[in-house]
């Protein structure tokens, strides 16, 4: 079950992200749950998500020159996009790293260490 709290949380992070106009990673924790978003669409970006025919989501980056005034803002734009990308690639693998150190320093002190997920 969700966790409103988190939920709530997460509201006013997405409403600070569109007020500051930012891309963003975001992992939330509570005692039992997590809630997670990844904000990819602000105004510099052409990415978004779009849904697919089996009901998953996909990003799609889109970039037609038609879209913009201009050659050289159709590059600036998916360059912008491509750098969140990869800021956010770069970080979540220092994050695997830093937190992959963390559970084994943990793990000695602990009796079992245990990882779920599941889809809500």
């Amino acid at each position: 079950m969700p966790d409103p709290s988190l939920k709530a949380a997460m509201e006013e992070i997405k409403a600070v992200l569109k007020k500051h106009d930012c891309g963003a990673m975001v992992t939330l924790a509570s005692e039992n749950n997590i809630e997670f978003l990844y904000e990819i669409s602000p105004s510099w970006s052409c990415a978004s998500f779009q849904r697919m025919p089996d009901g998953g989501l996909a990003i799609r980056v889109r970039s037609k020159l038609k879209d913009y005034p201009s050659k050289a803002v159709q590059t600036k734009v998916l360059s912008l996009t491509a750098g969140m990308f990869l800021a956010f690639a770069n970080q979540a693998e220092r994050q695997q790293e830093q937190m992959g150190a963390l559970m084994r320093t943990l793990a000695p002190h602990l009796r079992e260490l245990t990882h779920w997920e599941k889809d809500e």
